[in-house]
């Protein structure tokens, strides 16, 4: 039989494995976290890793919302400051109830974040600018709030309005550069984000205009980002800029997209992505050198 030990470096294991396997940028943006929140923040990656995934492995929406409920009821239990209780099985599941337990984690918010991961799986796409900002801040913004509050609570303060503010600018940039870049494989399983995209023969031409227009939003976001931080306390800072760090990829996956899009024919039936080594070097630039 396995040591305590061993079953526990067992599990810090396999949360390592989902995390870098399924939210790559925010597991390496939490190994460049401080030491007293990185392990915490490598087992958010791996849970909103976790959420991601389950719309990949299903095309039946109702089989979807059936394991994001499980998500859900595994949290059902968790409360902060209680002993541990019994193990789910799932080391990720597991990892994140302790968050709560100690906490780091609110179980409520956890709780959302899968509800908007499952409304996810039947939305309409989004009509309005209003529709799409509420649907990225549901689910992009609802994960870096978790991010700050985590590391906000190993420094037993509070996220202030001002972060929050930043929090929600970052998310929206973030979360349409990655909307953009995912759009090849959206529309090869059939998933359209946003009205009026193009389908079919009609892929071969370039963007629509309202997708064309959308890296300038992105951008603008960020840039909000980037002044709201700037602004703010150094502590309050630092609690921000290490939460939003994922955040610094925004550029690069706009630049992916902007490349592909200016193709001549086939803009959106090639995977979209950045290299490995500049999402890297991308996001170590960012945390030694300052995102804002």
């Amino acid at each position: 039989m396995a040591s305590p030990t061993s079953e526990t470096m067992t599990g810090r294991a396999a949360v390592r494995d989902a995390a870098r396997g399924h939210a790559t940028d925010r597991y390496l943006a939490a190994l460049l976290a401080p030491r007293d929140v990185r392990d915490d923040l490598v087992t958010l990656a791996a849970f909103v890793g976790e959420l991601a995934r389950v719309p990949l492995a299903t095309s039946e929406p109702m089989i979807g919302e059936i394991r994001l409920q499980w998500w859900w009821d595994a949290l059902a239990s968790a409360n902060a400051n209680a002993d541990a209780g019994a193990a789910t099985g799932h080391p990720v599941a597991d990892a994140v109830v302790d968050l709560v337990r100690r906490g780091r984690a609110d179980k409520a918010e956890l709780q959302a974040l899968v509800d908007a991961c499952r409304d996810s799986l039947t939305a309409d796409p989004a009509a309005t600018d209003k529709v799409l900002a509420a649907r990225i801040d549901a689910v992009e913004g609802q994960a870096l709030r978790i991010a700050a509050r985590c590391v906000a609570a190993a420094r037993r303060r509070a996220v202030s309005p001002d972060g929050r503010a930043a929090i929600y600018a970052a998310a929206q940039g973030y979360g349409l550069a990655r909307l953009l870049c995912a759009l090849p494989a959206d529309l090869a399983r059939g998933r359209t984000p946003i009205a009026g995209l193009p389908t079919g023969a009609k892929r071969s031409g370039p963007p629509p205009q309202s997708v064309q227009r959308l890296p300038c939003v992105a951008r603008r976001a960020a840039a909000t980002a980037r002044d709201v931080i700037g602004g703010l306390e150094a502590d309050d800072k630092a609690v921000i800029a290490t939460a939003v760090l994922p955040a610094a990829l925004i550029e690069p996956y706009l630049s992916a997209f902007e490349t592909a899009a200016a193709r001549a024919s086939g803009w959106a039936d090639h995977p979209l992505d950045i290299t490995p080594l500049r999402r890297a070097w991308s996001l170590f630039r960012a945390r030694h050198g300052g995102w804002i």
